[in-house]
C-alpha cells in the first residue's frame, strides 16, 4: 500500500458527507481537529482543513477534490481522507448512511458519581 495511505476503501465521489461536531485549532502550518467528548484528535495539514470545510459546505468528495485540483495544480484522495476520518469516528454519515457513534464521552467530572 502506498504511503499516506489507509487500508478503508475510498468514499464515492458522487456521495457527500455530514462530519460530527469538530473542534479545531490551528497549530504552526497545520491544524490540529477532533472530538472533545471522546478525547480524539489528529493534527493534519492546511489542505486538509480546507477539506473538512468544503464538505462542511455541502460538496460532494469529487467536488472538492475538482476544487482542490483547480485551486494547486495537484490532486487529492478526498475520498480516502474521508474513510480515514470515518474509521477516526470524525463522520455522522455519508449521503443517507448514518454511522452509529459508538464511541462513549469521556466523562469530564469522574470522580462527581
Amino acid at each position: 500500500m502506498p504511503p499516506g495511505t489507509t487500508g478503508a476503501p475510498a468514499v464515492a465521489d458522487g456521495s457527500r458527507v455530514r462530519l460530527r461536531h469538530l473542534a479545531e485549532r490551528q497549530d504552526g502550518e497545520g491544524w490540529v481537529i477532533g472530538r472533545v467528548e471522546t478525547g480524539d484528535f489528529v493534527a493534519v495539514p492546511d489542505i486538509a482543513h480546507r477539506v473538512l470545510a468544503l464538505l462542511g459546505e455541502g460538496h460532494a468528495v469529487g467536488e472538492v477534490a475538482a476544487q482542490l485540483r483547480t485551486q494547486t495544480g495537484k490532486g487529492f484522495a478526498v475520498g480516502r481522507f474521508v474513510a480515514a476520518l470515518d474509521d477516526l469516528g470524525f463522520v455522522a454519515a455519508i449521503d443517507d448512511d448514518a454511522r452509529a457513534d459508538t464511541t462513549a464521552p469521556k466523562p469530564s467530572l469522574p470522580w462527581l458519581r
